[in-house]
């Protein structure tokens, strides 16, 4: 096969180099979408460059679409579209420093233009409908953009283009079901009866007890809504049931909360971890 010397060199994909998952799909997309193609001509003789470049039917032989290898095959697609399928169960899923709102964009967004470039990657539709799509044609060392309905492309040369749309369409399509997989995963609320979250450790009951009754009784951070039904009786039912404890262990806990030394509150270990001691150690001195 003919390899097209380019204008420039094409960057290979290293997705290594993007920190998330948006930026590794953005990565990708710059990669496969198609903004010129590069096309080797065979019967330019006698041919010069504009104006008379429009007026003469050229053979294209072979072509190359960067910045993506001239041939992508299914198997390296295959192989981003699981690196992709991992980082973004991890974006949606692992993430702490995204909202819930942010990473819901975020994924409309791709979506979105994954749909975009879906419809992009047809012949037809990239012919007629992709206006920003630039041919370009080497007459006489120098490139020149020249309109489709002046190239003729050979059946071999044809079903090449026709085979790197489809890998792309395939790509697109497969990412698509992945991304509004993934989206209607995030948007669901959890099944507290099913305990999604767990709070760990043998006095879990004491600890978010602990937390509940300091943050209510004492220094009265909770401010109780009854115009919209809340009560604080409804609050600790909520948040024991959230993580799958027994909200009558509360009251057997706040008597126990009172009479615990001071090292001993949970609250007193947060802080710890926070001031960077271990338990066990003494504090450093100042």
């Amino acid at each position: 096969m003919f390899h097209l010397e380019l204008p420039y060199m094409r960057i290979p994909l290293n997705l290594s180099n993007a920190p998330d998952f948006p930026k590794k799909m953005e990565m990708v997309i710059n990669h496969l979408k198609i903004e010129e193609i590069f096309c080797q001509v065979t019967n330019t003789e006698d041919l010069v460059p504009p104006p008379c470049l429009e007026e003469k039917m050229l053979d294209v032989e072979a072509i190359c679409i960067p910045p993506a290898d001239p041939y992508t095959s299914r198997a390296s697609i295959v192989e981003v579209l699981g690196i992709l399928e991992a980082e973004l169960k991890k974006y949606v899923r692992e993430n702490e420093i995204d909202d819930y709102d942010t990473i819901s964009t975020q994924l409309e967004n791709i979506i979105h233009r994954c749909k975009e470039y879906r419809k992009n990657s047809d012949l037809t539709n990239i012919l007629m409908f992709n206006h920003n799509l630039k041919f370009k044609v080497k007459i006489n060392s120098a490139w020149y953009t020249k309109l489709h309905q002046y190239l003729n492309f050979d059946t071999d040369v044809r079903h090449d283009f026709n085979e790197q749309l489809n890998i792309r369409k395939l790509f697109f399509e497969e990412m698509i079901e992945l991304l509004e997989t993934e989206l209607v995963w995030h948007k669901r609320l959890p099944d507290v009866a099913a305990k999604p979250y767990t709070w760990t450790g043998e006095h879990a009951a004491l600890e978010a007890s602990e937390i509940l009754y300091v943050l209510h009784t004492f220094v009265q951070r909770i401010e109780i809504n009854e115009k919209a039904g809340g009560t604080f009786t409804k609050l600790k039912k909520q948040f024991f049931e959230l993580f799958g404890l027994d909200v009558n262990d509360y009251h057997k806990k706040t008597g126990q909360i009172r009479n615990r030394k001071k090292d001993d509150h949970f609250l007193n270990l947060m802080l710890d971890k926070l001031n960077g001691v271990e338990p066990g150690f003494e504090k450093p001195s100042k």
